[in-house]
C-alpha cells in the first residue's frame, strides 16, 4: 500500500490502514471484501484528501493461483517464461468514495515465475536534473536481474537488490523525496 501525503499525517494514515486490514487478512477474508471494508472505514474516518492505493493478494502455493485486488496501485509485474503481464487496477484507491466495489483479478504464478510489486517511489525516483526512473526503466532493471538460471527465494532477494541498485545508481546524489518499497515473490521450480 501507499498513502497520500508525507510526514506524520501519512504515518498515522499508514498505521490506521494496517490496523483496519490486519484482522480481516488474518481471518482469511477475500481481497475484494477487505478492500470494501477498509475503504469504507477510511472514508468515514479521514478527510477527503486522505486515501491509500493498495495491492492485496492471496496465493495458493498448491496450484499457483493468485487472486488480487488492485486499489489504484501501480500495476505489479508478473514475469513468466518469455512474457510479462501487468496486474492492473480492479478498483479505485481506498477511502476515495464511500461505497464502491472491487473486482477480484486472477493470475497464475507458475513454477519459476516472479511477481514484482512496487510503490511509486520506484518509478518517480529522479536525478538532480529531474529525469524520472520510470516504469520502462523499472521493467528493464527487473528483466536484467532475472537472467539467473533458476528463480528461487535467494534469487528473489538478489532480484530485489539488483533493482534497488539500478534505481540508486540512476538517481546518483539526488535527494530522495519519496519512500520506495519493492517486493519480489518467486515460485520455486520444485
Amino acid at each position: 500500500a501507499d498513502v497520500s501525503g508525507k510526514g506524520i499525517a501519512a504515518s498515522l494514515l499508514t498505521a490506521s490502514l494496517e490496523a483496519l486490514a490486519a484482522g480481516p487478512i488474518h481471518d482469511g477474508v477475500d481481497p475484494e471484501t477487505i478492500c470494501d471494508r477498509v475503504s469504507h472505514l477510511l472514508f468515514e474516518r479521514t478527510p477527503p484528501e486522505k486515501y491509500a492505493t493498495g495491492f492485496l493478494t492471496t496465493f495458493d502455493p498448491a496450484n499457483g493461483i493468485v487472486r488480487f485486488c488492485n486499489a489504484g496501485h501501480n500495476p505489479p509485474f508478473l514475469l513468466k517464461a518469455g512474457d510479462v503481464e501487468t496486474l492492473g487496477r480492479t478498483g479505485l484507491p481506498l477511502g476515495i468514495i464511500e461505497d464502491t466495489t472491487w473486482e477480484c483479478g486472477r493470475a497464475q504464478l507458475d513454477r519459476g515465475d516472479a511477481l514484482v510489486l512496487y510503490t511509486d517511489g520506484a518509478i518517480d525516483a529522479q536525478t538532480t536534473e529531474g529525469d524520472l526512473f520510470g516504469q520502462e526503466r523499472l521493467l528493464e532493471a527487473i528483466q536484467a536481474s532475472r537472467r539467473s538460471p533458476e528463480p528461487s527465494a535467494a534469487s528473489a532477494q538478489e532480484m530485489e537488490q539488483a533493482v534497488l541498485s539500478a534505481i540508486h545508481d540512476f538517481v546518483g546524489d539526488a535527494a530522495r523525496f519519496d519512500d520506495l518499497t519493492l517486493m519480489v515473490v518467486t515460485r520455486a521450480r520444485s
